[in-house]
């Protein structure tokens, strides 16, 4: 066996390291590093991140409720007077009579009459 200045400044220990390291070739190539998962971890976060995000905006922005989906016309109408009946986008009131000026900030939108 060489002596420390033969072997180049590395000990036995390398030596034995280096031999271990070839016997277990053969293991190691069906291995994955674990380097290698570090980006998809990051891009599953990422996606997960940005879901919860999405998914929590879209429940503030509707007061707590789902989403409504596929809305039709009279649909829209009626978050149009939930809106100006309450004041709030998805709140619904069960009230007898209108608030105060309710009669005044109708949405009917004025049409010109063509004179011919």
């Amino acid at each position: 066996m060489r002596n420390f200045k033969e072997n180049g400044g590395r000990g036995a220990t390398s030596i034995v390291l280096f031999a271990a390291r070839t016997e277990n070739k053969n293991q190691r190539a069906s291995m994955i590093p674990f380097e290698a998962l570090l980006p998809y971890g990051v891009i599953i976060t990422m996606v997960v991140v940005a879901a919860t995000g999405s998914t929590v905006f879209s429940t503030l922005k509707n007061d707590g409720k789902k989403q409504r989906l596929n809305k039709d016309d009279w649909d829209r109408l009626m978050i149009e007077r939930d809106l100006r009946l309450t004041g709030r986008f998805r709140a619904q009131t069960d009230e007898l009579s209108a608030r105060p000026g309710f009669e005044l900030s109708s949405t009917w939108k004025a049409n010109r009459v063509w004179d011919d």
